[in-house]
């Protein structure tokens, strides 16, 4: 099947693009080239803009189209009705936040969504200096902080929910396929990194080398997992301060030994359970933990709550 997918490099495009590969299907990307523009270097790319520019859409057929970035009501129309008559079928994946209700649990596809007073919207904010939370698509989110988030709240969420638990299960990625083992986290006090001591001649070593994408898996009071880039560091100060003596037998060397090496995490996603159905995401995380300023709601979207049932954006 020839699958044409608007974005398709990072969050569930990234993840409809691997597994449409990996079931043999013939696939186009459609993007700005600006999002991790390395993944699949054999795939065909075309560059554009769903903002205005959709001349490279305007040849070519496809059996499917799947839409997972589109944010204003407009530039789905605008690509819809360009692909209409050369795509057998258009699919178009929004949040959970297109339905009318949040608070009921169990809704589905067949669910009532939500009406638009602007169908001409632009921008989360535009018109109004403070809008209802159900004036503009992308902003029909109940239950969640309409407040500013700062870099040191998203630090202390983080720090808090995994304070206690000393083992993540560290997935790497090899030949497009998840690999995960567990390892101690090294660094007890969170400040935006996270840091474990490994082996160069290891397997996690040449994985890393070859993707440093890794995500980690926190289990205890609440489940953790922590998207981000992984890199190498010779600190030989820090490596004494995590060294184990426990780790002179494990590893069967000592902190010194220029075959140690530390792993450095920086997050870029966390997402967590808490008790209840509920699932909150931190996104843009790097900026967060990267910047001392207040970032509003439409700008991070810092503990947004969604219902668990439904795919996050």
């Amino acid at each position: 099947m020839k699958i044409l997918i608007l974005g398709g490099t990072r969050f569930l495009g990234r993840f409809l693009t691997e597994s449409a590969l990996k079931r043999g299907h013939e696939v186009t990307l459609f993007n700005r080239g600006k999002e991790n523009p390395e993944l699949f270097p054999n795939v065909e790319k075309l560059i554009g803009d769903r903002g205005g520019d959709l001349s490279a859409l305007e040849e070519g057929e496809w059996d499917a189209v799947i839409d997972t970035c589109g944010f204003v009501p407009r530039v789905v129309r605008e690509s819809a009705k360009l692909l209409a008559e050369r795509a057998g079928h258009y699919t178009f994946i929004s949040s959970a936040s297109v339905y009318d209700e949040l608070e009921r649990a169990g809704i589905d596809e067949e669910h009532p969504v939500g009406q638009m007073s602007l169908s001409d919207a632009e921008e989360m904010t535009k018109g109004k200096t403070n809008p209802p939370a159900n004036e503009y698509y992308g902003e029909w989110r109940r239950n969640k902080m309409a407040q500013q988030h700062t870099h040191e709240e998203a630090v202390e969420t983080v720090k808090d929910l995994i304070k206690d638990i000393k083992v993540a299960m560290m997935t790497t990625v090899v030949d497009g396929k998840p690999l995960s083992r567990p390892m101690q986290t090294q660094e007890t006090e969170f400040d935006g990194d996270l840091w474990f001591v490994t082996l160069k001649d290891t397997d996690k070593y040449d994985e890393i080398a070859s993707n440093p994408i890794v995500n980690l898996a926190y289990a205890g009071k609440s489940y953790v997992s922590i998207s981000g880039t992984a890199e190498f560091m010779e600190d030989l100060e820090r490596k004494k301060k995590y060294w184990n003596p426990i780790f002179d037998k494990m590893l069967e060397t000592s902190y010194d030994d220029p075959n140690v090496v530390l792993i450095k995490v920086t997050p870029e996603t966390a997402e967590y359970w808490e008790s209840g159905n509920t699932l909150k995401t931190v996104k843009k995380f790097a900026q967060k933990l990267t910047s001392k300023d207040s970032v509003d709601d439409n700008d991070g979207e810092l503990n947004d709550t969604v219902d668990f049932n439904k795919p996050n954006k």
